[in-house]
């Protein structure tokens, strides 16, 4: 840089230096061999230490930040996600993720991260730090009504079903077509409710993380090719290609049941909104110390505006409700659930009208033991 164009250079630095100072979320700039290179003071107060502290300080250490049911903080895989691999990551409350400052509480943060590119090279990674300990609250409260709700709501809905079974059986004496009609009708809305409620809470347990995993020695290649094979017996319309990489380990450590449920939402997924004939693929691969397995799809792809909220409660897309208006969007963040509890990570790509790739790991020495519930995960 020439001694003339200098002081502009160092003016835009001070410029923006106070727009980053100014911020009220926090933000981390860190280089490439993960040092802490600048702060602001947003960041600092959210993390409970000064700007002084965090500057010059190493991103692992300093920042040690945790997601639910993780064995050990997740700074060494952002890092090789943003500086390594050039992913730009958005953080959302869904995605949240725990930082522990000295005084014993929890900070709840949604944590995004993109590179510093300087040409073609990757110099280092900007990371936003937003407090969503507000969102969490609500989100734990909401799930707790809606745990006591369908626990309820169980209740009832099974006696409406057996009395509607009752008089179809003409228990109650003959039943004419007419009104035959209308019990039936009446039957299929309680079934429909019932999946519904059963749904949710699945849902609500494993948002509290007392889904049971139970993971056993299993041939991750004979797993996939039974769930695969169970798939293509219900959805005949869709080839389905799967492909389990020779580096990957097997046997492995698989709740098979559990592995099968989260598999299957996918697959269900990608037939759903794809043409009929179109082909699905899945395919699992080592990558950084984990197996990811992706499916993918040449179906109709999901809106760039509309992808933040993909792992929402009860989000659907507008393309989705258009080709299969029942649904209630909540199969997609109990999969996700599940995935982070064994250790694991979901994640997607998607092209409106080119398709979509979903994609979930699992950690190389196998699934994570889980204490709970045994649910019905059909």
């Amino acid at each position: 840089m020439s001694p003339t164009h200098a002081p502009d250079a160092e003016q835009e630095i001070h410029r923006l230096r106070a727009i980053c100072a100014a911020l009220n979320e926090g933000v981390i700039a860190v280089g490439k061999q993960g040092d802490i290179t600048l702060a602001n003071p947003a960041a600092a107060t959210l993390l409970q230490t000064s700007v002084a502290q965090l500057v010059g300080s190493d991103f692992g250490t300093a920042i040690p930040l945790w997601r639910t049911g993780a064995a050990t903080p997740c700074n060494a895989e952002l890092m090789e996600r943003v500086l390594h691999g050039g992913e730009h990551i958005e953080g959302h409350p869904g995605d949240g993720m725990k930082f522990h400052p000295s005084d014993g509480n929890t900070v709840w943060l949604a944590v995004s991260a993109s590179p510093i590119m300087e040409g073609a090279a990757t110099v280092g990674m900007v990371i936003l730090l937003r407090d969503i300990r507000w969102e969490q609250r609500w989100e734990a409260a909401e799930s707790q009504f809606i745990s006591v709700a369908s626990h309820q709501l169980r209740t009832p809905l099974t006696s409406m079903r057996w009395f509607v079974e009752m008089l179809l059986g003409g228990d109650a004496g003959a039943v004419s077509e007419t009104q035959r009609h209308f019990l039936e009708r009446v039957h299929s809305g309680v079934d429909r409710t019932t999946r519904l409620v059963s749904s949710l809470l699945r849902l609500s347990y494993a948002e509290v993380g007392q889904i049971r995993i139970e993971p056993i020695s299993k041939n991750l290649n004979e797993v996939l090719a039974q769930v695969v094979q169970r798939f293509i017996a219900t959805s005949p319309d869709h080839p389905v290609q799967a492909t389990v990489a020779p580096e990957c380990p097997v046997p492995m450590l698989l709740d098979e049941e559990i592995f099968e449920r989260v598999i299957d939402v996918l697959l269900k997924n990608a037939a759903m909104y794809s043409a009929k004939g179109a082909p699905i693929s899945i395919t699992c691969l080592m990558h950084n110390a984990a197996i990811e397995c992706t499916v993918q799809d040449a179906g109709v792809g999901i809106a760039l505006a509309e992808q933040p909220r993909v792992f929402s409660r009860f989000f659907r897309s507008a393309q989705s409700v258009q080709i299969q208006p029942d649904g209630w969007g909540l199969d997609l963040v109990f999969a996700k659930l599940v995935v982070e509890a064994w250790g694991g990570r979901m994640w997607f790509t998607s092209e409106e009208g080119k398709g979509s790739r979903f994609s979930f790991s699992i950690p190389s020495q196998g699934m994570r033991q889980v204490s709970g519930i045994r649910l019905d995960v059909s």
